[in-house]
């Protein structure tokens, strides 16, 4: 073979041994021009956090932006000292908030303390936060060094004397990086010259690493140029494009960044809404970086993912007291069961002293005695001095909750918002604090002195108010809220309290805290059932109150947003809830009253005399219980009328027109003035006591007043058996008649309710087993429920027998100074009286 032939040979077998090569193997193969090349995966990991404080912000961990609990120094210092007061409160609220990075921010001591001082006292406040949450990472704002960028502003030493004056500045600083998880460097920038910012955020990383080489670097930023007064650009907006490479600056240098603001604009003092367009430029800048690096950014939240909800419950308890208008008295068909929401003033003096209106220990007496459901009270004053005076006020709660299972051990008793009070509400009240503010104020003066509290009730009901349909705010706030519940309560129930109503501003405020358009509305379908999903993991129970205001009364119906939501709630759950019911709370059947909703009409009655040129249904007067004949007048009754049993009458032996009963209906238009109500169909019945009758009106009954006057019915009872009374009672503020409203005001106080056996009855037998009930001054319909234990009467009134018997209730009236009636009036509806065991 020629020379020249063996050369052309030896060409093509290498060209063929290249081509087998690189079908051998694609990855050494080059890509085509239009190919994009797959980047090389990074292994650092890299957290964004937020401080942000523009107004409205939300939450932006959807978009893989921590949480991180900044705490400033005066939240923990008193008089540049560490209070370990305060210091307890912000771990309290760091715990229960579920947060995991922590940052305080001890700026005072970098110009009065020696670095050794810095470093015991921050050492102090670190040691206590992982003391209680050792999960947590924790760090001091401006640890380990001051700011360069901001150091060299102005300054026309030389770059390696700029240097060296830096380093010597921070050295008060350096040590107590040895005590902290994580390093906070400041790294605001100055200027637009984002060149030399670059250059600073190296050198400063470099001289870190020298001396903790093994810690995390997490550098704060700010979206705006320094707030010094004397920078051109002060407090300017820095462009996207700029924003974009200090992240990414941060990004090649650190491990992670903190975007700080102050939520303040240009002029260093208006607020700035999340939604300006300033901020939302940065907020696009931002998501962006965060998705050219999404596989190495990550979201830094608690060991465990947090709130999770934990696991199916095995039970699980629905209460309600709901003040819409006619809500059915049995709403068994939601899961709902009933529970006595009674406010604090119905069970106190009417006189305050000092801040606090004091229980009366015979009303929590009467309370406990009467009660067969839960009582969970609204307290208002009772707390009020628990910054000034707490013994006094754990005494106050240590005197109501040992009276009330003196005399009732069976029924628990509780305060609705201990613990603790709502945290969503104080967005509405104190709409004007930023989060941080209204968390502390909130753990403060409403968490930590009403623990001891807690002590004094069988079961906590904490507040978990929806202001809006944010649930996202509200789930936050919720779980705070729970997680305080949980503080060192082993054992305790825990019953959500949930209003039905949005509670939020109206009317006129300061601008930019606009009204919500749905305040007082009932809360919609989709974020009542979304919150009792969330409830339903959380808690032991919920506590469903009626928030409907005087001026604005919405009527029940089952196709209200809230009431199909709470119907689906229900069937989800239905084998949990009903584990809950008591057998005595399913549906009353068989009711020994005859007509307790006064529906139908009264026979026989009379509509003479008239009640304020209103020509109503009264029922027959009888002058004792055990009458049969009417008697003649107030009301008129034509000769001699039977009154049979089974018929509600009433009942008074005085006959003047002062002492009135009579049926309410609301289909009927008064033509003398005033509102009829019912609390379930058209009507309900009356007693009334009018104004101005003198001693000789009442002279039968001077000492005896409670006795005077009330509507009854007779009837037949087992006396080997116990029977439950329940009715709904309304005491309205006012009493129709004249127009002056002063005149009107409604002076009803107390009822009395009871049973008369008639053996051995007369005409002025008053009763053999009563209760007395002190009235709500809240308007709105109140259940109430009364036991009538039978063998138990009966042994303590030898020889009586209930085999006819009448069951009264008579109002109380009021007199003033001159011996003259006061204007007393309450209505009564869904009188049910059921066997019980």
């Amino acid at each position: 073979m020629k020379t020249s032939e063996i050369r052309r040979f030896t060409m093509l077998l290498f060209t063929i041994m290249l081509f087998i090569t690189a079908c051998s193997d694609d990855n050494i193969r080059p890509p085509y021009l239009e190919e994009e090349v797959e980047p090389t995966p990074e292994t650092k990991e890299f957290v964004v956090y937020d401080a942000m404080s523009y107004k409205n912000k939300p939450d932006l961990t959807s978009d893989m932006i921590s949480n991180i609990r900044l705490i400033y120094e005066a939240f923990l210092l008193t008089n540049e000292e560490i209070d370990m007061d305060k210091v307890a409160t912000q771990i309290s609220i760091t715990k229960t908030s579920n947060y995991q990075a922590v940052s305080t921010d001890i700026e005072a001591w970098y110009s009065n303390k020696t670095d050794e001082e810095i470093k015991t006292g921050l050492k102090t406040v670190f040691d206590a936060f992982k003391k209680e949450i050792p999960s947590c990472t924790v760090g001091n704002y401006g640890i380990p060094v001051s700011d360069l960028n901001v150091f060299r502003y102005n300054r026309t030493e030389s770059e390696e004397e700029i240097i060296k004056l830096w380093k010597k500045n921070s050295e008060r600083r350096l040590s107590a990086g040895e005590v902290s998880d994580v390093l906070y460097p400041s790294l605001y920038i100055m200027t637009p010259d984002i060149d030399q910012w670059l250059k600073d955020l190296k050198t400063t990383v470099e001289y870190i690493k020298e001396r903790f080489p093994d810690k995390k670097i997490i550098g704060y930023i700010w979206p705006q140029y320094y707030n010094l007064k004397n920078n051109p650009d002060y407090m300017k907006f820095i462009p996207a494009e700029k924003w974009d490479k200090i992240l990414e600056g941060c990004y090649t240098y650190l491990d992670g960044a903190v975007i700080w603001s102050n939520g303040k604009g240009e002029d260093g003092e208006t607020d700035v809404a999340w939604n300006d367009t300033k901020v939302q430029a940065m907020y696009s800048a931002t998501k962006t970086f965060i998705e050219r690096h999404k596989a190495n950014i990550k979201l830094d939240k608690p060991e465990g993912g947090g709130d999770d909800g934990g696991s199916e419950p095995t039970e699980f308890h629905v209460y309600g007291s709901l003040n819409f208008q006619n809500t059915p008295s049995n709403l068994l068909s939601y899961g709902i069961q009933p529970i006595s929401v009674i406010s604090e003033a119905s069970v106190s003096e009417v006189e305050k002293q000092g801040s606090v209106y004091p229980p009366v220990i015979d009303k929590i007496k009467n309370l406990a005695t009467d009660a067969t459901h839960p009582v969970c009270i609204s307290i208002s004053t009772w707390h009020a001095d628990r910054s000034t005076d707490n013994s006094a006020m754990m005494s106050r709660f240590q005197t109501v909750y040992d009276t009330f299972k003196d005399n009732n051990p069976k029924v628990t008793i509780g305060y609705r918002g201990v613990g603790p009070t709502s945290l969503t509400s104080l967005r509405v009240t104190n709409y004007t604090q930023s989060d941080f503010q209204r968390n502390d104020s909130w753990q403060r003066y409403a968490v930590e002195p009403m623990r001891g509290i807690r002590e004094y009730a069988d079961v906590l009901y904490p507040e978990v108010t929806i202001i809006n349909d944010d649930l996202e705010t509200w789930k936050q706030d919720c779980s705070a809220v729970l997680e305080e519940a949980k503080w060192n309560n082993p054992n305790k129930k825990i019953f959500a309290c949930i209003m039905t109503n949005y509670f939020n501003k109206t009317g006129t405020i300061p601008e930019g805290y606009e009204a919500f358009a749905d305040a007082y509305k009932p809360i919609k379908e989709a974020t009542w059932l979304n919150a009792l999903e969330y409830l339903y993991r959380r808690c032991d129970g919920i506590v469903i109150i009626g928030n409907c205001q005087k001026n604005d009364p919405i009527e029940y119906s089952e196709n209200l947003g809230i009431m199909k939501a709470t119907k689906t709630f229900y069937e989800n759950h239905k084998n949990v809830i009903d584990k809950t019911l008591p057998e005595e709370e399913k549906p009353a059947t068989g009711n020994l009253i005859t007509n307790g909703g006064f529906e139908d009409k009264i026979e026989p009655s009379s509509i003479d005399p008239v009640v304020h040129t209103n020509k109503l249904v009264r029922p027959l007067r009888l002058s004792g219980f055990f009458d049969t004949t009417a008697q003649k007048t107030f009301p008129t009754a034509d000769g001699s009328v039977t009154v049979p049993d089974n018929v509600w009458f009433h009942r008074c032996n005085n006959n003047s027109w002062f002492w009135f009963t009579y049926i309410d209906d609301i289909s009927t238009a008064y033509a003398g003035g005033g509102t009829p109500i019912s609390h379930s169909g058209n009507k309900s019945v009356v007693i009334y006591t009018a104004a101005n009758a003198d001693a000789a009106k009442y002279s039968s009954h001077a000492n005896n007043l409670e006795h005077l006057q009330g509507v009854a019915q007779r009837l037949s009872l087992d006396n080997s058996k116990k029977y439950k009374l329940q009715f709904f009672c309304y005491r309205p503020d006012l009493v129709w008649g004249t127009t002056n409203v002063a005149a009107n005001i409604n002076h009803a106080e107390k009822i009395v309710v009871g049973i008369v056996s008639s053996t051995g009855a007369n005409v002025n037998t008053d009763y053999t087993y009563e209760k007395v009930i002190t009235l709500e001054k809240t308007e709105g319909w109140k259940e109430y429920n009364i036991t009538f234990d039978l063998p138990d009467i009966i042994q303590k009134n030898p020889g009586k027998s209930f085999e006819k018997c009448a069951i009264f209730f008579n109002i109380v009236p009021e007199i003033d100074s001159a011996q003259k009636t006061l204007k007393t009036l309450v209505n009564l509806d869904d009188i049910t009286l059921t066997e019980t065991k």
